[in-house]
């Protein structure tokens, strides 16, 4: 059934030091309204507030403090008239609501929000991407709640995915794209660091039928050909965290691995299927539509990681969550994680192992679901594992 592309214009009363007054039309975008039916349905409603908390810092150059916080649009209407009816959670009053000739609807909304900009400062921007300055480009995900885990009746999950509700009450940024060999390279140049395969005795490999630890074997040598634009391997958890205290150095901003709960809400994208894109109907390495059209495994990957990006995205913008290369995630591992609801989970304390997520180039489908959760060592290193990186909002 066709979309109607429901436009709302957000205005948005900030209030400058001293004692100037701005009036700023947002607009923002939402999809999922059926056309030529009426409707009665609910859409979380926070992605929109903070798309027009980051436009309104574009347009009128300060920066926001804080906006109300509206939890759900409702939104009623029939395409054969040229009024709609709206009804919002307190915090926005419904100025107007008019059909357009282009087929949308312009919604007319006025919140309060406020604002303080100091005399003579640069205001604060916060976009909703980003690229640094080695060519990370980092995507803004809302603040949200989401069911961590497998349910009881998907194919190929383990026990240790059990269902539970997760709310994460900061929004994040998250790299689009694993780290590249190419962005690796530029970390090594300038610091001279040896990672654990280097050190230690080589990574481990594939070897077809098992994994084994080979010498020479290592992040500029996986046992593969690869581009600069291939996303690298054989670097442990602990070799991770020191690309990320350069990179911390280098921004001038504190970038971190994304905790275990943070991987997995960004991997769904909203999503509570095996795969982002829908149901698994493969285990092994036969062909999944779903998963082919998403990640590289072991039915696709001709035996080898690919360059970044050259899959479908997920809903949010993120490439490859499921398949080319494993990823480490920040927490500690526990067979079983935290049931319950929880907000902002961090894993435990302490413990031997680390997580990783997302599957890989020579893994079976099931190994790429959103909730197949891993653990090794933290100087573990082989060819099917990598890494991306998270920044706070």
């Amino acid at each position: 059934m066709k979309k109607t592309l429901i436009t709302l214009s957000l205005t948005l009363l900030v209030t400058l030091i001293p004692i100037f007054a701005l009036s700023e039309t947002i607009d923002v975008a939402i999809k999922g309204f059926d056309d030529g039916t009426k409707t009665n349905r609910q859409h979380d409603f926070r992605e929109a507030v903070m798309n027009a908390k980051l436009q309104a810092i574009e347009r009128a150059g300060v920066e926001i403090q804080s906006i109300t916080r509206v939890e759900n649009f409702q939104l009623k209407f029939n395409m054969a008239e040229s009024k709609a009816r709206a009804v919002l959670l307190p915090g926005f009053k419904v100025l107007d609501i008019g059909y357009q000739t282009d087929g949308t609807y312009q919604v007319v909304l006025v919140g309060k929000v406020l604002s303080k900009l100091a005399s003579g400062k640069k205001p604060l921007v916060s976009p909703r991407t980003f690229t640094n300055s080695i060519g990370m480009k980092f995507m803004l995900l809302p603040a949200g709640t989401f069911m961590m885990g497998s349910p009881s009746d998907e194919p190929g999950r383990l026990d240790r995915e059990k269902q539970h509700r997760v709310t994460l009450s900061k929004g994040f940024y998250m790299h689009t794209t694993e780290v590249t060999v190419g962005q690796w390279r530029t970390f090594i140049q300038d610091t001279g660091f040896r990672t654990d395969a280097e050190n230690k005795g080589g990574a481990w490999i594939w070897t077809g039928k098992k994994w084994e630890k080979k010498a020479g074997y290592y992040w500029d040598n996986p046992g593969f050909s690869q581009g600069e634009e291939n996303p690298v391997t054989c670097v442990s958890w602990n070799d991770v965290q020191e690309f990320i205290r350069w990179l911390s150095r280098k921004e001038g901003k504190t970038y971190r691995l994304p905790t275990e709960a943070e991987w997995e809400y960004a991997c769904r994208a909203g999503s509570t299927t095996a795969f982002s894109s829908g149901g698994i109907t493969e285990l092994k390495c036969g062909h999944d539509p779903n998963l082919d059209a998403m990640g590289w495994y072991c039915g696709n990957s001709g035996k080898k990681t690919h360059p970044v990006a050259q899959k479908n995205p997920n809903a949010w913008g993120l490439y490859d969550m499921h398949g080319n290369v494993f990823e480490w995630c920040q927490d500690c591992y526990e067979e079983k994680y935290s049931f319950g609801q929880v907000s902002d989970p961090k894993g435990p304390s302490s413990g031997k192992y680390r997580v990783f997520r997302g599957g890989g180039w020579s893994n079976d489908a099931r190994f790429c679901r959103s909730a197949n959760r891993p653990g090794f060592n933290p100087d573990y290193r082989n060819h099917c594992l990598g890494f991306r990186v998270a920044r706070d909002f």
